[in-house]
């Protein structure tokens, strides 16, 4: 089987043929390696990007939870502005009422000053009759005389 010719013979023939599916071989084989080196390259740069990208989120969530630290007094506001609304309408309603009462006193001592008024000018004609004068008993300011 060694010595037969026509086995070296055919080798021959067909060495150009296995040197191509070798070369292919070869070929794929370094392909492979480029790609599973470019694979990587990318594995490493997703790797990467997601560590980027989950640091943000991070980021984000805390300063999200530190707002809402923040607010948080504020979840009451519509409760507390009720609140002062309701107080200064109470507010509102008695200032009205002692508005109303200082007019109605002031109306009350107006018109008691009138009858007060009424009661001494009675009083003074009164007296005039009693006593037969017609002068008032007010002062009369002096006059100039020309």
């Amino acid at each position: 089987m060694y010595n037969d010719p026509q086995l070296f013979n055919r080798l021959v023939a067909h060495l150009p043929t296995i040197a191509m599916i070798g070369g292919l071989f070869y070929y794929q084989w370094n392909q492979d390696a480029e790609q599973d080196k470019a694979i990587n390259a990318i594995e490493v740069s997703r790797v990467e990007r997601s560590k980027e990208a989950d640091q943000k989120f991070s980021n984000i969530n805390n300063g999200v939870l530190e707002l809402n630290t923040k607010i948080a007094p504020l979840d009451n506001i519509a409760y507390r502005v009720g609140v002062l609304e309701g107080s200064l309408s109470e507010t509102n309603k008695r200032m009205d009422r002692l508005s109303e009462s200082v007019i109605n006193s002031m109306e009350g001592l107006k018109k008691d000053t009138n009858q007060l008024s009424t009661k001494i000018e009675v009083l003074t004609n009164e007296v005039r009759t009693l006593t037969g004068r017609n002068q008032t008993m007010w002062f009369e300011p002096m006059r100039k005389t020309k």
